[in-house]
């Protein structure tokens, strides 16, 4: 599955988190994707994906939207927030 920028599209992706594209590589395909697409280095790629593959969900999903978050909307449901326990997650995303 590739993900693909067009000057015509929407300005964000929108992800489903519960299901096959919430999947934590899944993620990580979406992410370099469109690091590579948005003119990010080679190393920041790498750093950026290792740094998702070094934490739980929840920090995978902070770094994704570090990274990428201008360019992204992640759909979240009750059942995927119930599943993370991470309090950096909470305090980014469900907090004001």
């Amino acid at each position: 599955m590739a993900f693909i920028l067009q000057e015509n599209a929407p300005t964000t992706l929108r992800i489903e988190l519960e299901g096959s594209d919430g999947n934590a590589f899944v993620l990580m395909g979406i992410t370099s994707s469109l690091m590579k697409q948005l003119g990010f280095s080679r190393d920041e790629v790498k750093e950026t994906t290792d740094t998702m593959m070094s934490g739980d969900y929840g920090d995978l999903l902070i770094t994704m939207d570090d990274a990428v978050g201008d360019y992204i909307d992640l759909i979240f449901t009750p059942k995927v927030l119930a599943s993370i326990d991470n309090m950096e997650f909470t305090l980014k995303f469900l907090t004001d």
